[in-house]
């Protein structure tokens, strides 16, 4: 529902403006407001990058620590998206490189702990042309 309608939007927006597509790719992300936990795997559920950006401590159930593979990727997350803010461009130096997005590489950032890496073949991962006939 989420995954292949966003890479089509990447795809259109691609055309008009500098466009940085991600997937986030933790399996185990920390389970949001559930108490107690869930007793089955979600992996990387929509909404899930959210404990990872936003200091969630104070909700009414707040979120399970992280590992340390997770906080490094929570630091490398919260750079891109302050650097993105500042120069609509999420790459700084240190960073792993995350690649502007063009129909015709169809790169995306997976935003895995514990370092992002780009990846590529996100359509066909996804089955997007069973998922969105028309996509690109």
């Amino acid at each position: 529902m989420f995954a292949c309608n966003a890479r089509v939007a990447a795809h259109s927006l691609s055309a008009y403006v500098p466009t940085f597509q991600y997937e986030f790719n933790d399996p185990n992300a920390p389970m949001l407001y559930f108490a107690p936990p869930i007793s089955f795997p979600t992996g990387a559920y929509h909404a899930s990058e959210l404990t990872y950006l936003f200091d969630l401590s104070g909700t009414p159930v707040p979120p399970p620590p992280f590992t340390g593979p997770q906080q490094q990727l929570s630091s490398a997350m919260a750079g891109y998206w302050t650097q993105f803010a500042r120069t609509g461009d999420p790459n700084s130096v240190g960073a792993p490189t995350w690649p502007q997005y063009a129909a015709t590489s169809d790169l995306f950032e997976s935003l895995q702990p514990p370092t992002p890496v780009t990846g590529a073949g996100f359509s066909a991962d996804h089955k997007c042309a069973f998922w969105t006939p028309t996509n690109p």
